[in-house]
């Protein structure tokens, strides 16, 4: 049996909910102590200059914090139902790498720490996290989102 608290099982749960992350093509990345990344290839979110597309970009990001959440909620055992509630994202370079990578970074323990209890007392709770691709070792696009997480165990 799959762990539900694996990054794998996120990415399988979004290509059954989320039809769109098909489209795109996204795959697990990598999962460490401070961070995730989710991929996609660049071939299938080319934009007319041949770089990476804008909405793939953004929908990256998005689903790496929204991951990050499930991730941490599922730290205490914490089924919740996760939404982005806010989002700011600057596109600062052409992104060409591929895979294009978005990675989410965890966050400070005392936040996290917060945050769990929130769930724990009040069943609801946001955290702010930050996101970012990279291309060609440069800081491609900046994204800073707040989720809105609802316990549901």
């Amino acid at each position: 049996m799959t762990n539900p608290n694996t990054l794998e099982h996120l990415v399988d749960y979004l290509r059954h909910r989320v039809p769109m992350t098909g489209h795109f093509q996204i795959m697990a990345g990598d999962l460490t102590g401070d961070s995730l990344t989710l991929c996609a290839p660049l071939e299938a979110n080319l934009n007319d200059k041949q770089t990476a597309f804008a909405g793939t970009l953004a929908t990256l990001c998005t689903l790496s914090g929204w991951a990050m959440t499930s991730l941490v909620c599922g730290e205490r055992g914490l089924e919740a139902d996760i939404a982005v509630v806010r989002s700011d994202i600057a596109y600062l370079r052409p992104c060409g790498d591929d895979p294009i990578t978005a990675r989410c970074f965890r966050p400070d323990a005392p936040v996290v720490t917060q945050f769990l209890d929130e769930m724990q007392s009040r069943a609801r709770a946001e955290l702010e996290l930050r996101a970012e691709v990279r291309s060609r070792e440069k800081q491609a696009v900046e994204f800073v989102g707040r989720y809105c997480a609802r316990r549901l165990t």
